[in-house]
């Protein structure tokens, strides 16, 4: 599933290539993606998205230098960082993806559920190099853990909490939605993916965390996004 945030106007005609996990290198390398990661034997890794622009001929890797290309390339079109705003919006991205690694309480909840989404060939590998580092998953969170492990993963979105609160307006620069926003929805509906719509987890996320913040904040995105299966 690919989910697609308020594509430029004259950018739209776009086809998706779907890519398994242990793919990426072969399928990236050829089209000479910018790297987003260096492994442990220095060889490059990548992530997704990336798009290839055929207009230009340029490949983008990582959400933050795609938007940043799309806006200059295409400045005619509805702008989601607001002039001026560029190294805010950046510090802001940072931040939050910062506060959400150092929090650890994600990922006990989070890998075991993106696996079991994952096709075949892409769990096998994600649940590889993953219980490299942290061990079996399902391990992550024994029964007895449970409780206070998902009361720190609800206390990770106070810092998030936090800076909404301080905005002037629903979004975080006011009434217009921006790529801020946006970094924080997509966050959200990977978490409505992995955990299902129907889920106690994305129920308890989107209706109780943050007095129901956070299924509000979807739900007014919906006419902007399009899922492309």
């Amino acid at each position: 599933m690919i989910t697609v945030y308020d594509i430029p106007s004259s950018a739209q005609a776009f086809f998706p290539t779907w890519v398994e996990w242990p793919d990426m290198a072969d399928v990236f390398g050829p089209l000479n993606a910018p790297s987003t990661w260096t492994r442990k034997d220095g060889s490059p890794g990548y992530s997704v998205p990336v798009i290839h622009d055929e207009k230009t001929g340029r490949t983008i890797s990582d959400s933050w230098k795609i938007i940043q290309y799309l806006e200059e390339e295409y400045p005619e079109t509805r702008r989601l960082i607001p002039k001026g705003a560029r190294a805010l919006t950046g510090v802001f991205v940072e931040s939050f993806e910062d506060t959400i690694d150092r929090s650890g309480s994600w990922e006990p909840w989070t890998l075991p559920a993106t696996c079991k989404i994952l096709h075949s060939k892409s769990a096998a590998y994600f649940r590889m190099t993953r219980e490299r580092h942290v061990g079996k998953l399902e391990d992550l969170v024994r029964s007895e853990e449970k409780e206070g492990k998902w009361a720190a993963f609800e206390k990770s979105f106070e810092w998030i909490e936090g800076k909404y609160k301080e905005a002037e307006g629903t979004y975080l620069m006011g009434e217009q939605v921006t790529f801020a926003d946006i970094v924080v929805i997509s966050w959200l509906r990977w978490l409505k993916v992995i955990f299902g719509e129907d889920s106690e987890r994305w129920k308890d996320i989107s209706e109780r965390f943050s007095g129901g913040q956070w299924g509000k904040l979807i739900a007014g995105q919906s006419g902007y996004i399009t899922v492309v299966e």
